[in-house]
């Protein structure tokens, strides 16, 4: 937020509107806040006066705000040692002065704006979420304040807020205005003139025919119609061809007589061979590999591995 308020001073709109609020103060005035205690008002700012039972309720507000974040009471004398007075009565004249613009803005807030903002605060709401009503009246009970005077206060902060939201607030000039307004102020303008004679100005004569024919002939083509041509284009593709070119069923077989080498792959066999000590043995081997045993099983009965009986 304090980043916000530096950025938005630097604009000029926001120097503009410090401005005018200065000269309210100077135009005003604000009268002496020390020697006038006992009088009617403590500071006047415009039509707005701060009077000593504000200031008293604004002072009482900040000690039992300050006592609640601390968890203790805190008494007005302990209140004195922290500056609470001056800060008070420095947010009082402060606030006086945006109050005072306000009013010569025009700047309010409706009823129904207000007590949409008090349902909507967190304190303010019971369990259940919800606005709630003895919420409400606990903490005006602990903060010394009636309902009434609640209200009004919230409505003078909320229009403060506005007041102060808008000083803040980050205030960029659009480049597209940036640069009309420069172009405005640094633009010059170069003016240029010729003063033409009638009487020095040259007199073309009227062209003959003879003329006019020569110009043609020597610019004929400036005043022909550029010259065109036309293109034929054919295109042809594999179903084109196959309608223009029939192949009959015997044309086909020919062929693929003829070239019958093309379409055939060789056969080939693995051959894969056990030697045995002797014809009892593979006897025995061969019924095994009718019974069910693989050959490659059969060659590892008798210590061969699978490259061993492999011939290609």
């Amino acid at each position: 937020m304090m980043d916000a308020m530096r950025l938005g001073a630097r604009s000029w709109i926001a120097k503009i509107l410090f401005f005018f609020l200065i000269l309210s103060f100077a135009v005003w005035g604000i009268a002496d806040v020390f020697t006038g205690f006992n009088r009617g008002s403590l500071a006047t700012v415009g039509k707005t006066s701060i009077s000593a039972n504000d200031f008293q309720q604004s002072y009482q507000t900040e000690l039992n705000q300050i006592s609640q974040q601390l968890g203790r009471r805190i008494t007005p004398e302990q209140g004195r040692q922290f500056g609470l007075e001056q800060r008070t009565l420095t947010r009082l004249i402060g606030g006086a002065a945006i109050e005072a613009h306000a009013q010569d803005l025009g700047l309010t807030l409706p009823d129904s704006a207000i007590a949409a903002e008090i349902q909507r605060e967190p304190a303010f709401q019971g369990l259940d979420g919800k606005f709630s009503r003895n919420a409400f009246d606990g903490i005006l009970r602990q903060l010394g304040i009636s309902e009434q005077a609640f209200i009004a206060t919230k409505r003078r902060d909320d229009v403060r807020d506005q007041i102060l939201a808008a000083f803040g607030a980050a205030v960029a000039v659009p480049p597209a205005m940036a640069d009309a307004v420069h172009a405005f102020n640094a633009e010059t303008r170069v003016i240029s003139h010729l003063t033409l004679d009638p009487a020095k100005a040259v007199t073309i004569a009227e062209p003959d025919e003879a003329k006019l024919k020569e110009t043609y002939e020597a610019s004929k083509s400036s005043f022909m119609t550029p010259e065109y041509r036309k293109l034929a284009v054919l295109l042809l593709s594999v179903d084109a061809l196959k309608t223009m070119t029939p192949v009959t069923d015997d044309e086909i077989k020919v062929a693929f007589e003829k070239e019958r080498n093309a379409y055939s792959v060789p056969e080939k066999r693995r051959i894969q061979q056990i030697s045995f000590k002797d014809k009892a043995a593979a006897d025995a081997a061969k019924a095994k590999i009718a019974a069910g045993q693989s050959f490659i099983d059969a060659a590892k009965d008798v210590g061969a591995t699978e490259t061993d009986i492999a011939l290609g």
